[in-house]
């Protein structure tokens, strides 16, 4: 479970399946970061949690945390959010 952080405020959360690198950073988080810097941001990767038995223990972490940030927040996090409009929560329902 990673999270992508910029000036401390959250952007998004995701599930890092795949390896994770000698800086103890996630692959796919770093790539992300990568992107969202390239296009101007000022993003780091933090892995939050590390091996998580699999996918269905990472969502049921995942989906408290992001409600928690929904909630207080009054929206979803900007990374969160689908292209389309739709949350990722919702997609998923």
């Amino acid at each position: 479970m990673s999270v992508c952080v910029s000036a401390g405020e959250v952007y998004k959360f995701g599930i890092s399946s795949g390896k994770i690198n000698a800086a103890g950073q996630s692959y796919r988080a770093v790539r992300q970061v990568s992107k969202l810097n390239a296009a101007g941001g000022r993003y780091v990767p933090v892995l939050l949690v590390k091996n998580l038995a699999n996918r269905s223990k990472a969502l049921q972490w995942e989906e408290p945390t992001v409600g928690m940030f929904r909630k207080s927040l009054g929206h979803e996090l900007d990374g969160n959010k689908r292209h389309i409009g739709i949350s990722y929560l919702e997609a998923l329902l």
